[in-house]
C-alpha cells in the first residue's frame, strides 16, 4: 500500500532564493529587468515589482494582492521542483497548483 504524505508550508518571500523568485516571475510572464542575490526588479504591463532579500516584495499596482498571491503560488511550485530535482526525484504537474513527486 502506498504511503502518501501531505505537508503544508507557508511561504515567506522575504527569505526567498533569488534564483527561484526570478524563475517564478518569468513563468508568470513578468519582464525581469534586474537580478542579483539581494534585489530583483520586474514589470508586467504598467505594474512594477521590486523584491529585496530580507524585505520581501513591493508591487506598484491596483491589483497587487492578486499579483502577490500568484507569485507566492508560482514560487512554491518552483521551490518544490527545485528541491525535488536536487534530490533526484521526478516532478509532474497534476493540475492547477498541484504537483506529484516520485522517485526516479
Amino acid at each position: 500500500m502506498p504511503c502518501d504524505t501531505i505537508t503544508t508550508q507557508s511561504v515567506n518571500l522575504k527569505n526567498a532564493m533569488s534564483d527561484i523568485v526570478e524563475k517564478a516571475l518569468k513563468a508568470l510572464k513578468w519582464n525581469v529587468t534586474l537580478v542579483n542575490k539581494a534585489k530583483i526588479t520586474a514589470q508586467s504591463n504598467n505594474d512594477t515589482l521590486t523584491w529585496l532579500k530580507g524585505r520581501g516584495i513591493r508591487i506598484s499596482s491596483s491589483n497587487s494582492s492578486q499579483h502577490l498571491q500568484n507569485i507566492t503560488k508560482e514560487y512554491s511550485k518552483q521551490a518544490v521542483s527545485w528541491a525535488a530535482s536536487r534530490a533526484g526525484w521526478n516532478v509532474n504537474s497534476t493540475g492547477t497548483n498541484k504537483l506529484t513527486i516520485s522517485r526516479r
